[in-house]
């Protein structure tokens, strides 16, 4: 079996007191190949510093400016060498098997071009953190929320969506 190498890009802003958390879940994500890429949106915390002293094998982006976290993200998208970016927070803890996941939904919907796994609460796990399904993207760069979850199109603790 053949794996894509994925770059798993986290968005930071002074959150230096929970970013080693974020940074130590996804060290120990159990798919075989990706690297890591923090993009700091103008820290002054020292969450940087936390970055390169604790995990020297995390790629350091800092942007010019902070604009936000979608010039952040795009950035992310455009520095990464990979076919595949998954995006995250730095307020983000993934579990270990996360990332398999996601990439073996092309195996299930090979055409598929974007999912995310289901966010839940940090302190009551038990509770999905969002209600909605996300929002439609357009190629034109549109978004707009689609509403709630269709409960009958949840499987098991995944959902799969098909358009």
């Amino acid at each position: 079996m053949s794996f894509e190498k994925v770059t798993v890009a986290v968005i930071i802003y002074n959150r230096e007191k929970i970013l080693e958390e974020c940074l130590s879940a996804i060290k120990s994500l159990d798919y075989p190949d990706y690297e890591v890429m923090v993009v700091d949106n103008r820290s002054t915390d020292g969450s940087v510093n936390l970055v390169r002293e604790k995990f020297p094998e995390v790629k350091v982006l800092e942007m010019d400016e902070n604009r936000g976290p979608n010039p952040a993200r795009n950035a992310a998208i455009l520095k990464s060498k990979t076919n595949y970016v998954f995006l995250i927070d730095d307020d983000t803890i993934l579990t270990s098997h996360c990332l398999s996941i996601l990439m073996n939904a092309r195996n299930i919907i090979p055409d598929v071009a974007v999912c995310h796994p289901r966010i839940v609460y940090y302190d009551d796990r038990s509770r999905i953190q969002q209600e909605r399904c996300g929002g439609s993207l357009y190629w034109c760069g549109h978004y707009q929320k689609r509403g709630y979850v269709n409960q009958e199109r949840i499987y098991g603790k995944y959902t799969h969506w098909r358009g």
